[in-house]
């Protein structure tokens, strides 16, 4: 048995700031619920588990703030447009059955880890989709952290276990907080030890193996890191606590209610009809491909997409309606899956929408269209992700 259980605030955080505006007719964002779903189903594709679930961050404070006031107190609150996502995108999720987990008092890292807890109890696989390096410190046998990342603008994956964490850092997993506890955590207000970052954090615990060895062995380090070290006892024990992730939250983990179900079809493809995400009906296969009709009156097939060269005309997202031009060079593709396009051809004057010639194309701006002739008004356009 498989758990894959997603940081709900780490990804739809990394989608709205890797997608560009993206909203319906009314004026409300969508960019990140658009970009969650894509990683959703692409990890379920990845992973293929038998249970699922996501956790989120609640706007209460949390045991952290109890111990130290000024735990994240850096932080400027999410972006208006941001936020207005994530009941939508919850809302979702429940139309897909999916269970999220939430806790007051607790982050969603601490919910992840103690799901992972419970899976590694119950000899359950689990894995960990995070954008947060904080969840390194969760890697255990059958414990995995599928971490997106970005690379030359393209989407790809880093996959992070006991063995790929001692490759990198040179330390088990559950070192690491011995590492932030020195080194501490700008982003999370962590003050760890003044003067000393990572660099020397990691080789302070690969000598000494933990926070307690380091101040063990005080006599044995040079005077200057010893003065930062005595000085900052204190904060260092803090933020140790601060670091590590609490792997017993308060909540009921039932594997018959995680397993991964049908979706709730109708009221999914009418939230997702609401949203204006036609492209995310049609990766989670909801609906038959619709098929069009050309000017005699016969099945035209799936949509045809036009790429039109910058130099030829202008295309922005709010574009509502497009003639291409009679001269210059277009190239025509067919849709393959949503957001992938195949070329079907590239010649100087317009084509025939039933060509079809099959030669590869990507990361393209795409522009739908319905393949009637002439070419009518564009549908939707649809950014690569």
């Amino acid at each position: 048995m498989k758990l894959l259980i997603f940081d709900g605030n780490s990804i739809l955080n990394r989608a709205y700031y890797a997608i560009r505006a993206l909203s319906t007719r009314d004026g409300r964002p969508t960019n990140g619920i658009f970009g969650f779903l894509k990683l959703y189903h692409k990890y379920m594709n990845i992973s293929k588990p038998d249970m699922v679930a996501v956790s989120f961050d609640l706007r209460e404070k949390t045991f952290r703030h109890q111990m130290y006031a000024d735990y994240k107190a850096q932080r400027k609150g999410m972006p208006e447009d941001l936020a207005a996502q994530m009941e939508p995108l919850k809302a979702l999720l429940r139309a897909m059955n999916v269970t999220i987990l939430e806790q007051a008092g607790y982050e969603a890292d601490d919910i992840i880890g103690t799901v992972s807890r419970y899976c590694t109890a119950q000899g359950f696989e689990c894995d960990i989709v995070s954008g947060d390096r904080d969840d390194f410190q969760l890697a255990d046998p059958g414990v995995r952290i599928l971490m997106p990342v970005t690379r030359a603008g393209a989407s790809e994956m880093e996959i992070y276990d006991e063995a790929a964490i001692q490759e990198k850092f040179g330390l088990a997993p559950h070192q690491l907080i011995d590492v932030k506890s020195i080194q501490g955590d700008t982003s999370d207000n962590i003050k760890g030890v003044p003067g000393i970052g990572e660099k020397g954090a990691l080789e302070l615990i690969r000598r000494y193996g933990s926070l307690d060895g380091v101040y063990a062995h005080l006599e044995e380090i040079k005077p200057a890191l010893r003065t930062k070290l005595e000085n900052g006892r204190d904060s260092a024990y803090l933020s140790y606590e601060l670091a590590k992730i609490c792997r017993e939250v308060p909540i009921t983990l039932d594997p018959n209610a995680l397993k991964v179900a049908e979706f709730n079809v109708s009221a999914l493809i009418a939230q997702l009809e609401d949203l204006e995400l036609q492209s995310i009906i049609t990766l989670f296969e909801l609906k038959e491909p619709e098929r069009f009709e050309d000017r005699s009156g016969s099945a035209a097939g799936p949509p045809i997409i036009w790429i039109i060269s910058s130099k030829t005309v202008s295309i922005s997202s709010r574009l509502t309606a497009f003639t291409p031009p009679t001269r210059g060079r277009c190239s025509v593709f067919r849709t393959v899956k949503p957001c992938s396009v195949r070329l079907i051809k590239s010649i100087p004057t317009m084509p025939s929408p039933s060509t079809a010639w099959t030669l590869r194309a990507s990361r393209i701006l795409t522009v739908w269209w319905r393949p009637t002739w002439p070419i009518p008004a564009i549908n939707t356009i649809c950014p690569i992700f």
